[in-house]
């Protein structure tokens, strides 16, 4: 008779998917670096860059650029109310 499955292995499985796509992408980008002989590893430095310095800038500049707006949104609610 097989085994009813609970709600917990579905967390399981997608949990498994991204372990073993990670690892298979991962020895991808390692494959790539050995056969290009490193030209690949400047490639995923400047990815690696590029996430970092968009990273940065959401927090410096983004994050205060919501708050403003919130501030504005919520005195334009207030006075549509009035």
């Amino acid at each position: 008779m097989p085994r009813q499955q609970t709600a917990s292995d579905g967390g399981r499985g997608a949990f498994l998917a991204l372990v073993l796509g990670g690892l298979a992408g991962l020895a991808g980008l390692v494959f790539l670096v050995f056969v290009t002989n490193g030209f690949f590893a400047w490639v995923i430095l400047i990815g690696l860059g590029i996430a970092l310095f968009m990273g940065l800038h959401y927090i410096l500049w983004g994050r205060s650029f919501e708050q403003s707006i919130a501030a504005e949104r919520a005195a334009l609610l207030e006075s549509e109310e009035d």
